[in-house]
């Protein structure tokens, strides 16, 4: 499976509007995106130090068998400051067409040098 910036941008999102102001946790779902690849992809966003997760197996209740879960508590100080670079669509969009012409690809540390850039430039335009 590839990683996809937009699910981990989304994600990041989706975990700041339904984080709950006393830390319950809640499992993400994501319209378009399977349940499986949204999991993997927490995964790896909390390997990458951006949301505290974590995981639990239940007998499900249709199938009898094990299913596991992802549940998010919290984005972390590195998972809003990368969601405060990339809140804006536009920004967003031209980070990654940059990064992508520059580098061949969306690596995470590309992305956030790109989003930075565009950022220091912005507020040095006055925008």
């Amino acid at each position: 499976m590839k990683r996809d910036m937009d699910l981990v941008r989304t994600l990041l999102l989706d975990v700041e509007n339904n984080q709950d102001g006393d830390g319950g946790d809640y499992a993400p779902e994501i319209p378009g995106y399977s349940r499986y690849n949204t999991d993997h992809h927490i995964k790896i966003m909390q390997q990458a130090g951006l949301l505290e997760a974590s995981a639990s197996t239940e007998k499900g209740e249709e199938t009898g068998s094990p299913e596991r879960t992802i549940w998010v508590s919290t984005l972390t100080w590195k998972g809003y400051e990368f969601l405060d670079m990339a809140r804006k669509e536009a920004v967003w969009e031209l980070a990654k067409e940059s990064t992508w012409v520059a580098t061949g690809g969306l690596g995470f540390k590309g992305l956030k040098m790109t989003l930075s850039k565009l950022i220091k430039q912005s507020i040095q335009d006055g925008q």
